[in-house]
């Protein structure tokens, strides 16, 4: 148990490290991951930490989309940043600037046009997609992204 314990410690700093290699820039300064294309694969589509659960947003920094929805998601994804892994064991909350990372936007399947757009990754995949209303509140979020719903909220 000692060394499952290690290694997940090993998993969670090596993913800190990988994170850390992606530009800042919108949640700068908080607890949002902000992914980027040479990380995913390792971090979000093949996570060494154990049970990772990510709830991503998707947005552009580049004017492409819905930028008042973008404005005022910001503030409940950095709440939801600081309260999700308390709340889902495994739960870590993400950005992702599809305007500056639009190869891996495009492989995933998002439509600039729909943005901002909320997907749970679990395992990898292209996620699923939050087809609620995007000013749902925390604890909405965070069922979503810890029990596996797919329902409408």
């Amino acid at each position: 148990e000692e060394k499952e314990e290690e290694e997940e410690g090993d998993a969670l700093d090596r993913e800190v490290e990988l994170v850390a290699d992606c530009p800042k820039a919108s949640y700068s300064g908080t607890t949002v991951a902000e992914l980027c294309g040479k990380v995913w694969p390792k971090v979000v589509e093949d996570p060494r930490v154990k049970d990772r659960r990510w709830l991503v947003e998707l947005y552009s920094s580049q004017g492409d989309g819905d930028a008042e929805s973008m404005k005022r998601l910001m503030p409940v994804w950095r709440r939801l940043a600081d309260t999700f892994p308390a709340m889902v064991p495994g739960g870590r909350v993400g950005s992702l600037d599809c305007g500056l990372e639009g190869e891996l936007c495009r492989k995933l399947g998002v439509s600039m046009e729909k943005l901002p757009q909320v997907r749970r990754f679990v395992g990898g995949g292209a996620g699923d997609v939050w087809t609620g209303d995007l000013m749902a509140s925390i604890e909405d979020f965070a069922a979503f992204g810890g029990n596996g719903d797919r329902r409408e909220l």
